[in-house]
């Protein structure tokens, strides 16, 4: 009675979200080897990611312990990028991106104050909600994940990235730490930094950022470096930068820090070979992707 009554409830939350509704705004449909990277087009494929976000958000830190679906006011304004393994038919991955023409749409502005930011910006993509089955984190699939984002700012026509990039800590020390090492390695945007709106603020981080900043010693850059997320890590390798204090999340137990990156600055990185052939050759050659990244951030 329990599993028809949860069923009953997310079907209920995935209605009241009219995903049942769903029709997506721009359509890529990549293929390489085993996987096919697509848009979803189907209230089934959004419902398949919704399961794989609970999966990985929730049951796999240990937040909750059942199955379920993570879905939000927020889905139906956003595209949702799939990954499903052939072989077996499995979404193995997923990320919500969306061109933000309302910011009252935006998952991130209940974070952050971004009009300052998006006033730098003609037409932004915000990422969210990536996540890759435990199985399945590999390069390649963080390559043709790459390459799926690629194409939607291609057919989109958007200049810029930017979402909120989570940190799995809720101890102000370690995220200042963390936020003054991204400041001294120059990922800090100063002149764009956004506060967090008040609910999302963290206490004493003031007082541990006046204690690191300026200050880090060899060993206090070492403790930062094991405190860096691959996911945030890749988006600085590919030119993005932190626009933000830290926001603390206490539903998914982190803190995120918004991340943006214009166009012209991922083109100057190696992250250009995801653009090269982009909706003029859907075959996919090899990505030479970058190994070890894991893909987890809401």
């Amino acid at each position: 009675m329990k599993v028809l009554a949860s069923k009953l409830k997310d079907q209920i939350k995935f209605r009241w979200h009219k995903l049942h509704q769903f029709q997506s705004s721009f359509e890529v449909d990549i293929k390489m080897g085993p996987y096919q990277l697509k848009t979803a087009t189907t209230p089934e494929e959004i419902l398949e990611c919704c399961k794989l976000r609970h999966q990985i958000f929730f049951q796999e830190p240990g937040i909750k312990n059942h199955a379920g679906i993570d879905v939000d006011r927020f889905d139906q304004y956003f595209d949702h990028l799939l990954i499903k393994h052939l072989p077996t038919q499995k979404i193995i991955g997923t990320y919500r991106l969306s061109l933000i023409k309302n910011i009252k749409n935006s998952y991130t502005n209940l974070e952050f104050n971004l009009n300052h930011l998006l006033s730098k910006t003609r037409q932004g993509v915000e990422l969210g909600r990536a996540c890759i089955h435990p199985q399945y984190r590999k390069g390649s699939v963080i390559a043709l994940l790459w390459r799926g984002i690629a194409e939607y700012m291609i057919q989109s026509k958007a200049d810029a990235l930017f979402g909120c990039s989570s940190v799995h800590s809720t101890n102000p020390r370690e995220v200042a730490l963390l936020f003054s090492y991204l400041a001294e390695q120059g990922h800090v945007l100063p002149h764009l930094l956004s506060f967090p709106q008040p609910a999302y603020e963290m206490h004493n981080f003031d007082m541990w950022l006046a204690f690191f900043i300026g200050k880090l010693t060899p060993d206090h850059r070492i403790e930062a470096q094991k405190l860096l997320p691959g996911l945030l890590s890749s988006y600085l390798k590919m030119g993005a930068k932190i626009a933000s204090y830290p926001a603390l999340d206490e539903d998914f137990q982190c803190v995120d820090f918004l991340t943006f990156a214009q166009k012209e600055n991922i083109l100057n990185t190696g992250a250009q070979r995801f653009f090269e052939g982009a909706t003029s050759d859907q075959s996919t050659p090899s990505l030479n992707p970058t190994p070890g990244i894991t893909i987890s951030s809401h």
